[in-house]
């Protein structure tokens, strides 16, 4: 079987079309991809083969125009937004070879420029001074609830008789009384259905 990029060799040494730095693919008249570089596999397939698939289906809308309007034996040098792995496209800064009935496109990766890092790392610092703020308001949030909050532990000491409790400091207190003081508990009496016909018989 022919070597796909032999048409290209005098241009173009061995060692970019298996660089581990540049994409580079050849692809046919119908944008049929015949052959690609490992790296070109790693950043848009997890390292599947792309042969026989159509180029336009890894690039970003606005780059499918940039392969339409070649004529044979022209070359065009231009930014191609790939389809990524990633949520985000990744550019590349393609040098695109048209010789027909084959075209073969080497591309480099282009790196965030300095205006695209400050606006990142703007954004990300946004995001972080928000969670702060989320995280200081839960914070408080926790320390109501704390303060609201009291448990009781242990074993209370209650008479067979009265139901009274007794405290720490030896101190015999009714239920309510005891309940009141220890916890944020407000108590309204009334009568349950046993206690209204053991004592009040004839309101029953």
């Amino acid at each position: 079987m022919s070597n796909p990029f032999a048409e290209f060799s005098s241009l173009f040494p061995v060692f970019l079309l298996q660089s581990q730095s540049v994409i580079s693919l050849i692809y046919d008249t119908d944008q049929t991809i015949i052959a690609h570089n490992p790296l070109f596999a790693e950043h848009l397939l997890f390292g599947k083969s792309a042969v026989g698939k159509q180029l336009n289906d890894f690039l970003m809308p606005e780059s499918k125009g940039a392969l339409t309007t070649l004529q044979a034996d022209q070359d065009r040098q231009c930014k191609l937004l790939f389809k990524a792995i990633e949520k985000q496209p990744l550019p590349f800064e393609c040098h695109i070879f048209c010789r027909k009935p084959q075209s073969l496109i080497i591309g480099e990766k282009l790196m965030l420029s300095n205006d695209a890092i400050l606006q990142k790392m703007g954004s990300l610092n946004n995001e972080m001074v928000n969670l702060a703020r989320e995280l200081q308001q839960k914070n408080r949030d926790l320390k109501e609830a704390n303060a609201t909050i009291r448990t009781l532990t242990g074993i209370l000491p209650i008479c067979s008789f009265c139901k009274g409790i007794r405290d720490d400091k030896g101190y015999w207190a009714r239920l309510e009384e005891f309940m009141s003081k220890e916890t944020d508990v407000e108590f309204s009496h009334s009568v349950c259905p046993d206690c209204m016909k053991k004592h009040y018989p004839d309101l029953v």
